[in-house]
């Protein structure tokens, strides 16, 4: 078997979360090895100085790539060789063994960032799940229980954001806020992730638009006010804490452990929302800190708004996975409790005997646009350029 054969996976590997929808991984392909890296134009040098979010997003997109490919019984593993000059966190290599996942590539293709109302938070049994995942990794998942406060630090954050120009200027270049932008397909935060209704994202844009007008007159107050309390939607709060002290490749190794956490969440039936912004505005992060007992207060990985879909049936941890989401118009999986990014490909159907690779290369069809850099199947070569996710946002991590 070829390396090669990675090929046709692609479109279940772009399901990984980035923030705001980037998605700045690129596979380059070798002979016998794929050079896993990233694109600088795809990153948020403004939202994400330090590039942790950078980070975390590649971590779970190589945690996606091992959990596909092990499900369709393509054998890699994982070589992390983190290079910051030649933009490299590691390398794909086929392997006698394999992955092993207790994940499947149906579970991915189901997992989705929800901006709606929960029924329920996750129960002890879920949070204690999670938990042991952390813990693996020498991180935890804690549960935050002063939702007033944290409704207070979420405003508060979200006016540290829209204060700063060059952190709104990135937004704006990552909004796809109607079917007509030439990218609404592909990639960025569209109006249906972030659940806006016409007049809402028009609103949005206008405002935005303004911006520099209107910044000094209280914009920014005015945009978090209108960003309303999540909170008040139902789910819990809880907080994917990594251990002390993670330099930038540990960092993208606790990426893959945030990938499997959000898993263990929609495999119990869940969704999630990611709160980032508490841990990008120092005043909010160090609250946070306080609130989860000055534990690692630095240390807060991935803040997030986990529950049960109020309309999303109920499953516990490790049941099994869901059947596959139909698709919409836009190639994206219907959730009936709300609308989700519009994916970068067209998955038609996936493999029923997900044990035989050559399933998934007669059944898994690609969009007759791949992302530069990652060659049709039918094509020779690769070259390293252009290209996660459900949606693919986190803006999911996603904002």
């Amino acid at each position: 078997m070829d390396i090669s054969a990675l090929h046709v996976l692609a479109p279940l590997f772009w399901r990984a979360p980035s923030a705001h929808n980037t998605q700045p991984w690129r596979l380059d392909y070798r002979d016998e090895e794929v050079h896993v890296g990233w694109d600088h134009a795809d990153t948020l040098p403004a939202a994400d100085p330090t590039g942790r979010d950078l980070r975390l997003s590649l971590g779970a997109f190589v945690e996606t790539c091992l959990i596909v490919a092990a499900d369709l019984g393509l054998p890699i593993e994982y070589v992390p060789d983190h290079c910051v000059e030649d933009r490299r966190v590691g390398w794909l290599r086929l392997s006698p063994h394999g992955y092993r996942s207790p994940f499947t590539a149906a579970q991915v293709q189901g997992r989705r960032t929800h901006r709606g109302r929960f029924s329920a938070g996750p129960d002890a049994d879920t949070v204690a799940a999670l938990d042991a995942v952390a813990r693996q990794a020498g991180g935890e998942v804690r549960v935050v229980p002063d939702r007033d406060r944290l409704a207070g630090l979420l405003t508060t954050a979200d006016r540290h954001l829209y204060a700063e120009p060059a952190v709104v200027r990135e937004l704006r270049g990552w909004l796809r806020l109607t079917p007509a932008h030439p990218r609404y397909p592909a990639d960025g935060l569209t109006d249906r992730c972030l659940e806006l209704s016409p007049v809402e994202a028009t609103g949005l844009r206008a405002a935005l638009a303004a911006y520099p007008v209107l910044r000094p007159l209280g914009l920014p107050r005015l945009l978090a006010a209108a960003a309303g309390d999540p909170l008040a939607l139902g789910g819990t709060v809880i907080v994917l804490v990594g251990p002390a002290g993670l330099d930038d490749a540990a960092q993208v190794e606790f990426g893959r452990v945030l990938m499997r956490t959000w898993l263990t969440l929609h495999a119990a039936g869940l969704a999630a929302h990611p709160l980032s912004q508490l841990i990008d505005a120092p005043a909010t992060r160090a609250a946070l800190g306080s609130a989860l007992d000055g534990r690692r207060s630095g240390c807060c990985t991935s803040p997030g708004w986990a529950g049960r879909s109020a309309r999303r049936p109920a499953r516990r941890a490790g049941s099994a996975a869901p059947a596959m989401p139909a698709r919409d118009q836009h190639g994206a999986a219907a959730d009936p409790a709300g609308p989700i990014e519009v994916d970068r490909f067209r998955t038609v159907e996936l493999p029923t005997a997900p044990s035989l690779l050559s399933d998934a290369l007669h059944r898994t069809v690609i969009s007759s646009r791949p992302p530069a850099g990652i060659a049709h199947p039918t094509e020779g070569g690769s070259t390293p350029g252009g290209c996660s996710t459900v949606e693919g946002e986190w803006g999911s991590m996603c904002r």
